[in-house]
């Protein structure tokens, strides 16, 4: 992203406003945090915002830039967006970039620059390499809770619900179904 002055943030009203992929991701990340509210399903709530995800990363979006722009949502925005929490939704777009970053496959990115930093990168990498290893070389389609946890907490210092963990590992699996689809569809 290039820096723009003042004066052309002045001149031009569209140069401090979010991306239309970032207000996407927002809106997305929304319905994921909250599906009856949309009227949909949850799983089509993740698919959906994973798509978002892979879009903004091919783009070449990356996480500093994706944090500066979610901090532009407009007041109108963050009030139909009621509690939106910024952090969790950066948090799961970073998911999913690890995720793409990890798999053997590629998926082109129209960047130099590296989609997460070093310190979220390490904070899920284990994390993230378990899952798409299992997903990749023994074919699981899911993979233990208690040790995602254990990884988490072995890693972060801290132990998340097993409710979080799985809904993280949900995000990695429903990526790596979108761009790696391995298994049979009913």
């Amino acid at each position: 992203m290039v820096p723009q002055s003042a004066s052309d943030s002045a001149a031009n009203p569209q140069a401090r406003r979010p991306s239309d992929i970032v207000l996407s991701l927002a809106r997305r990340y929304y319905v994921v945090q909250n599906p009856a509210l949309a009227n949909q399903l949850y799983s089509k709530a993740v698919q959906e915002f994973t798509e978002s995800a892979v879009l903004a990363y091919e783009c070449g979006h990356n996480e500093q830039d994706v944090d500066e722009q979610l901090g532009l949502l407009p007041e109108e925005e963050l009030r139909r967006l009621k509690g939106f929490d910024a952090a969790e939704c950066l948090a799961l777009v970073c998911l999913v970039w690890i995720t793409l970053m990890l798999s053997p496959r590629t998926v082109r990115r129209w960047a130099t620059a590296s989609a997460v930093s070093e310190p979220t990168l390490k904070q899920w990498r284990g994390f993230v390499a378990m899952i798409v290893n299992g997903y990749f070389e023994r074919r699981m389609a899911w993979f233990p809770i208690d040790r995602l946890q254990l990884e988490l907490s072995a890693v972060q210092g801290r132990s998340l619900p097993p409710d979080l963990v799985a809904e993280r590992a949900r995000i990695v699996y429903t990526t790596l179904e979108q761009v790696y689809p391995q298994f049979a569809k009913d």
